[in-house]
């Protein structure tokens, strides 16, 4: 499975590695869903996902798997 990379944070968490983001929405949304399903089978209570404004167009794909921004 192709996940999105992160690393860990001090708070029980993951921050998703901004650099490593797909290039394409489809791509991004089709990482994300497994990645969460990953994340939430290791007991990762938050995911920290910044977008820079290029990228902006995968907002709509993070807050239908209940992102908050």
């Amino acid at each position: 499975m192709n996940y999105l990379e992160s690393t860990p944070d001090r708070h029980g968490g993951v921050v998703v590695a901004e650099a490593t983001l797909p290039n394409t929405i489809e791509e991004f949304g089709e990482r994300l869903e497994p990645s969460l399903t990953h994340w939430k089978s290791q007991s990762i209570k938050l995911v920290w996902l910044s977008l820079p404004a290029e990228k902006s167009t995968f907002i709509p794909v993070a807050l239908a798997q209940n992102f908050i921004f």
